[in-house]
This record gives structure tokens, sequence and C-alpha cells, in this order.
């Protein structure tokens, strides 16, 4: 018993510590300058997922990873979104890694709306079901300084191969 007294590091005498909110015991969700990250509209034929940022502080840059398990699609194109409309340089990997950040000094101001939306792509001919997951995001405020980020579900995405230039779906470019 520690007597109203907390040991060591613990802010309270259940062993709890202060967490990045700096609340006894907390997990983090109750700080203010922070990001939500969810997947909005999924489109499996022409596989787009739309990313959704709702965020209480503007955002200079970012980095993310969106999976896909099991490991059939390739991140092809990134584009649209507020990270668009604010003149961001977006890069993207095959592997689902994007980073976005703006060369002007721009940031996307705090609110709530669609960051990006991303396509992909596969070589393999029959529809697929994958599960697709934002992992290992980074993001920073107009300061340079890390902003916490929180990171909804992942999603269940019925991906149907359209080859690209196959206008009647014969799988040949036309």
């Amino acid at each position: 018993n520690c007597n109203g007294e907390p040991n060591s590091n613990y802010c309270d005498c259940n062993y709890n510590f202060n967490d990045e909110c700096g609340v006894c015991g907390g997990d983090g969700s109750s700080c203010a300058d922070s990001v939500e990250l969810n997947f909005g509209n999924i489109d499996g034929d022409n596989g787009t997922a739309e990313i959704i940022m709702q965020n209480d502080i503007s955002i200079a840059g970012f980095q993310f990873v969106i999976s896909n398990t099991p490991d059939y699609l390739d991140l092809v194109n990134v584009n649209g979104g507020s990270s668009n409309n604010y003149n961001f340089t977006i890069s993207s990997s095959e592997n689902g890694s994007i980073v976005g950040f703006s060369l002007i000094g721009s940031s996307i101001p705090a609110g709530n709306s669609s960051l990006l939306t991303a396509t992909f792509d596969t070589n393999l001919s029959d529809p697929l079901t994958v599960d697709l997951c934002l992992n290992d995001p980074v993001f920073s405020d107009d300061d340079a300084d890390g902003v916490l980020v929180n990171l909804g579900p992942c999603i269940e995405m019925n991906f149907s191969n359209n080859l690209y230039g196959d206008i009647n779906d014969d799988d040949i470019v036309n």
C-alpha cells in the first residue's frame, strides 16, 4: 500500500503511468492536437481506397503505410483530397508506403476531410478479398513537431482486377 504516495515513476497507487497527454493511466486518446486516420469509400471495382483525416491541428507532413492481407495488391497511385488541395507532394511505393509534404510550406488546416485516394492493382486475374489496414503513422505540425495519430479499424476490400486499357473486359488492352 502506498498510502496516497505513489512510488517511483507511477502517478497513482495502482502502478499507472502518465500517458503522453498527462493523464494518469490514460491511453493517449485525450490529447489535443491529434489526428484520426480512417478508411472512407472503398471501391473494389476500381481498386480505390479513400483515406479520411480528422485533425484538430494543421498538418505539414505525413507518412503512413496501407498494408493488404494477404499481400496481393500493389499501390499504384495516390491523388486527390486535401493533400492535393493544399499542394502537397505525394510519393508512394508499391508496398503501400505513402509520404506527403509541401515544398512551398503550406499545411492542411484542422478539419475532417478526405486526405487522399489510394489506387491498387494486381497481376492476379481472379477477384480477391483483402484486408486493408493503416500502419506506421508519422504526422507533423507546422513546427515539425510530431502529432499523435489514432488509426481506425482495418477494412475489407472485394477487389476485382480490371486490366488498364481493357475497355471491354476481355483481358486484352484495346
